[in-house]
């Protein structure tokens, strides 16, 4: 078969994969998220309705908002929220609506991976392959079949900032729009703020290079470069300013700079700015200090294992020394490099999360992967035909692990009769508290009288539409009082022992003064950190 009609074909079957793949995952997975994918969506649906950028439950205190509807604050960026407003508002809000600009995006990026490695390797079987595990990797698949926000929109954009800024090792025009790409990356995820420096880093190298071979690229370049990447993200940085004033960054503070991982929940502290912040920090001392620094670059790269998962790994670092000479991969590497140090030493918290690189840059992982099986291949036979074979073999084996791997999803998902918890716990709730209602003549029907108090309440006003705040993680009932107080808290819903203070009235161990147990119910599988198998509400009487 001519080379040609095989580009075409093998194209063909990336597309039809890729559609297919996504169709019949979408069709067994529930649309749901973790907290955050919530809260983007949520505030894309506000959008869409024609409410604004607004968020409409409380969920961080740092500032502390004046009313549960408040402008979005600047704890998390914009761009997916945008991008899933304007879908919503074309499309309409569902489900599969929300689905689209994730589906779009994975299958471009399917398509330049496939380019990609034909300009590098010569091969499309390398090429297809690399392709096809793409769209089957359980990350990519799973960001897609809940509506992608923010992970599907990063790991887009980060994409096109390393194959723009590869393409500036031969064409220095590329620095632009490599920083365009940066600055929407940024726009999308705080950590891609540091593509900035991959990009001085990536120009400085190329300066360096071109003393041997080809002509200096200019500082002008460099001083362009920037430029365009502060003129894509300040804009946003400037309206936080405008909204906010000094308090404008106080939640990332909060995030950088907490003690203890749910103390970014905490409120009251009535911080000064970012000192107030640092100050608070290294009140810990020195040591335990440290022990959280090195704490959160060791779960940084258990991180980077979930993401990748071990047949990648198994073959990632063979593939490394294969194309470690490979140019156009440095700027994956760089980024990798740079944001795990970063992150690692600025979000100290003992989790995994504020670092999606390795997920982000699986668009260049897996054709390092595939093209070190066919080197794995090259190191164990002689002959030309075997190590095709060998290569093919194991890559296929790849592919079918992560096919393999959504399909035990499946079955986990089966098993619960394709719900999770986390819907199933807020409908649940609603269908008390709409009751409750009726029956009380204190309370109205309408949804605007009921306001709950409860731990990840963006999830529960996702699915309700029930004006929803952060329990407060001071351990201070008097705080937790006075919070409740201000927003007008009707209920408090408990989900877990989470957050501690209340702990002992979950387990059933303590009653609490103005606290009254008016319900509550097992249900499995919440889906909600820190939770448990019941869910118990409580009538707040002030």
């Amino acid at each position: 078969m001519k080379q040609g009609i095989r580009v075409y074909l093998y194209l063909f079957i990336i597309i039809s994969f890729h559609l297919l793949i996504s169709s019949w995952r979408f069709s067994f997975s529930p649309f749901g998220s973790h907290v955050d994918g919530f809260w983007y969506h949520k505030i894309a649906r506000n959008f869409a309705e024609g409410k604004g950028f607004v968020e409409s439950s409380v969920l961080y205190f740092n500032p502390e908002p004046s009313s549960i509807v408040h402008p979005v604050s600047a704890m998390w960026n914009p761009l997916s929220y945008v991008l899933l407003g304007n879908s919503y508002k074309i499309l309409g809000i569902s489900t599969l609506t929300a689905r689209i600009p994730a589906l779009i995006f994975d299958g471009i990026i399917a398509v330049l991976i496939f380019w990609f490695c034909v300009k590098i390797y010569q091969d499309l079987e390398i090429s297809l392959l690399s392709s096809l595990i793409f769209s089957t990797h359980k990350f990519v698949l799973a960001s897609r079949s809940i509506g992608g926000a923010p992970e599907s929109f990063h790991l887009f954009f980060v994409t096109l900032f390393c194959l723009s800024l590869g393409i500036a090792w031969t064409k220095s025009s590329f620095f632009y729009y490599s920083s365009f790409f940066a600055g929407l990356a940024y726009l999308t995820r705080n950590e891609s703020l540091w593509s900035i420096l991959v990009i001085i880093l990536i120009f400085m190298l190329k300066r360096r290079a071109s003393e041997i071979d080809t002509e200096k690229p200019s500082w002008r370049i460099l001083a362009l470069s920037i430029t365009v990447f502060l003129l894509v993200m300040m804009p946003w940085e400037i309206r936080n300013w405008i909204v906010y004033g000094s308090q404008a960054n106080q939640a990332k503070y909060s995030l950088l700079f907490a003690r203890e991982y749910y103390d970014i929940w905490s409120s009251g502290k009535n911080p000064e700015g970012l000192w107030w912040f640092i100050q608070e920090y290294f009140a810990l001392g020195f040591k335990q200090i440290f022990i959280q620094k090195f704490q959160s670059l060791y779960y940084k790269l258990d991180t980077c294992m979930q993401f990748l998962t071990w047949p990648l790994v198994l073959f990632l670092f063979v593939g490394i020394a294969k194309n470690f000479k490979e140019k156009k991969y440095w700027p994956a590497y760089a980024y990798f490099s740079i944001t795990y140090i970063s992150m690692g030493l600025l979000n100290s918290l003992g989790q995994g999360g504020g670092w999606h690189a390795p997920g982000a840059l699986l668009a260049f992982i897996i054709p390092i992967v595939v093209s070190g099986c066919y080197y794995f291949g090259e190191l164990v036979a002689q002959r030309k035909r075997t190590v095709k074979i060998i290569g093919l073999l194991l890559s296929i084996f790849i592919f079918l692990y992560h096919l393999g791997d959504n399909y035990k999803q499946y079955r986990i998902l089966q098993k619960n009769n394709f719900k999770i918890g986390s819907e199933s716990y807020s409908l649940e709730i609603e269908k008390y508290l709409r009751s409750s209602t009726k029956n009380n003549k204190n309370l109205t029907p309408q949804q605007d009288n009921l306001t709950v108090m409860t731990h990840q309440p963006v999830i529960l006003n996702f699915y309700t539409n029930i004006p929803a705040v952060q329990i407060p993680t001071n351990d201070s009932l008097e705080e937790v009082m006075r919070v409740a107080k201000k927003y007008h808290c009707n209920y408090l819903i408990l989900t877990g022992i989470l957050p501690s203070i209340f702990a002992k009235l979950y387990m059933e161990q303590e009653k609490i003064e103005g606290l009254k147990l008016v319900f509550e119910k097992t249900i499995p599988n919440i889906g909600i950190e820190g939770s448990g198998d019941r869910i118990k509400i409580y009538k707040i009487e002030l």
